[in-house]
């Protein structure tokens, strides 16, 4: 059984803002460059824009969320328990 590769909360940030920050460079060259799938990049990039809008709307206790500002129980991270 192969064990799923697991990124760090840094790598995960550092990926989506090469996307969005990409110009003219499509997206699967950013993806290749990083050894991710590039569908793994949008992924994170929709989590993390979700997180945003969940900050937006409420005040959370930064010590109770996660490695994006998330807050562990939220809409968002129980839809994606792979993170």
């Amino acid at each position: 059984m192969t064990k799923r590769k697991q990124y760090t909360e840094e790598f995960k940030r550092e990926a989506v803002r090469l996307l969005v920050t990409r110009g003219d460079r499509p997206a699967s060259d950013v993806a290749k460059g990083l050894g991710v799938a590039e569908s793994m990049l949008y992924q994170w990039r929709k989590h993390l824009a979700d997180v945003v809008e969940i900050a937006r709307k409420g005040a959370v206790n930064p010590r109770k969320r996660n490695w994006h500002g998330c807050v562990a129980r939220s809409p968002c991270c129980a839809r994606s328990a792979t993170f």
